[in-house]
């Protein structure tokens, strides 16, 4: 067991290691959607989505299943269950739970590969949603309510990679993907150190000078940004109840996410099928390349793929 993140309470995010596994693939969502004129981006307040349910993850280090969901759960329309998604990221995608805390790409891949499920199911499952042991037992997890995380399973995960700061990144992801072809409401699953001056922020505006004493790895979800004494912020979704912050939301200005949130990685989920999302990044196209473009590249496909 890592000692180094047990005595972390409440943090559980790893920064991302700098080359995904073969088996953890994300797509480049510049490569797949193209890039963004950023004159287009709103210079106001702009939000994909509200938040479904607060998370209260207390000292557990389910930070990433609780981001997770929440990210997913947008799109379903319905609260999701983080203990159910730690779960699977857990023993399922890194295969060991002995270990303290996830990865966002890690976290990210167990909403498209086993999916996600209701709440109101997970609760039925789950006496004590603080009780890790429970919660990272697969005796608590039947089988058959694998097949009812299918039907909230992602197609896939795209990795945030326009060539701006990590804060024009996010912002510009956001606008392109409000009512994306594939999803709507494609909020952003994302992290950060978590500083404690930052826990009671005032109306949970992150300020741009604080102690960086005792931080940890924190995710959590953006959805969308505010504008905030004339400049913008980004607005994100904490599982760390109501009581702190905006009601549970908080507010980061651009320096603070250059600086913070880059090692973390951000990624959006999609209902885009992997094959296709592949297909493009394989053959070099966009979803806005020209027909002619993805008629050859699809003759090319089907040539090599019977006659090579």
């Amino acid at each position: 067991m890592n000692e180094e993140y047990i005595k972390q309470d409440g943090f559980g995010l790893h920064p991302l290691p700098p080359k995904a596994p073969k088996e953890q693939e994300d797509f480049s969502l510049a490569g797949v959607f193209g890039i963004p004129a950023l004159p287009c981006l709103p210079e106001g307040d702009f939000f994909v989505s509200s938040p479904i349910k607060i998370k209260t993850q207390a000292l557990d280090d389910n930070c990433s299943g609780c981001a997770t969901a929440a990210v997913s759960e947008d799109q379903e329309g319905e609260e999701l269950s983080g203990e159910f998604q730690f779960f699977v990221t857990k023993t399922i995608v890194l295969k060991g739970s002995k270990t303290w805390g996830a990865d966002l790409r890690s976290a990210a891949l167990s909403s498209v590969n086993v999916g996600s499920l209701p709440q109101s199911i997970a609760d039925m499952h789950l006496k004590d949603p603080h009780d890790r042991d429970a919660v990272l037992n697969p005796d608590t997890w039947p089988c058959a309510l694998f097949e009812i995380a299918k039907r909230y399973a992602k197609g896939s995960m795209f990795k945030i990679d326009y060539p701006w700061d990590t804060f024009t990144n996010i912002r510009a992801a956001l606008y392109q993907h409000r009512y994306a072809i594939t999803s709507e409401k494609n909020s952003i699953l994302l992290g950060s150190k978590w500083y404690p001056d930052w826990t009671h922020a005032p109306n949970g505006v992150i300020p741009k000078f604080y102690s960086q004493d005792n931080a940890g790895g924190h995710a959590f979800k953006c959805f969308g940004q505010k504008l905030i004494n004339g400049e913008i912020y980004l607005a994100m979704q904490l599982s760390n109840g109501e009581e702190i912050g905006d009601k549970g939301e908080f507010y980061f200005p651009k320096d603070v996410v250059n600086k913070e949130f880059t090692p973390y990685g951000q990624f959006m989920l999609n209902d885009m099928p992997k094959e296709k999302a592949k297909f493009l990044s394989n053959n070099g196209l966009s979803v806005n390349s020209s027909p002619i473009a993805k008629g050859l590249a699809h003759v090319i496909h089907f040539f090599d793929r019977f006659f090579l």
